[in-house]
């Protein structure tokens, strides 16, 4: 369901309003939690123009919302743990200069970049970085 802010000043409001997002006082949910947040500020349905009612039973405003936003920190989390599982996999790869060079050739110098810079190598050529790449490497 689509329910858009009616509250005096909260008309164009951008951000998390418990949890529905709202871009320009518009946001989408269910029902449940609309009759929540009716409680909280007035809002409308989209769809037919009827204010949601503010006066829910008890059952509903004393529904904990934690458990969503917990879902959604463990979420972000897992994200997290996965990308930095890509980055260890990617700095432990070992390349020889034949490998090094194969890359400069099909890729040029962006190629070399890609593996250059989770190592904090930086350079203007392509020797440069190949040479960079094969010190840090030895270390």
């Amino acid at each position: 369901m689509k329910i858009k802010i009616i509250e005096k000043n909260w008309e164009n409001y951008n951000g998390y309003f418990g949890s529905v997002m709202f871009e320009d006082g518009i946001g989408e949910t269910d029902e449940v939690t609309a009759t929540r947040l009716g409680c909280q500020i007035q809002i409308e349905n989209v769809e037919d123009g009827e204010v949601i009612n503010p006066y829910a039973p008890p059952s509903i405003r004393e529904m904990p919302i934690e458990s969503v936003l917990y879902e959604r920190q463990e979420e972000k989390v897992e994200e997290t743990v996965e990308e930095e599982k890509v980055e260890e996999t990617v700095e432990e790869k070992i390349y020889t200069l034949e490998e090094l060079q194969s890359i400069a050739d099909e890729k040029g110098i962006q190629g070399i970049r890609e593996i250059a810079t989770p190592m904090d190598i930086k350079g203007t050529s392509i020797n440069v970085l190949i040479d960079g790449i094969l010190n840090a490497q030895k270390k």
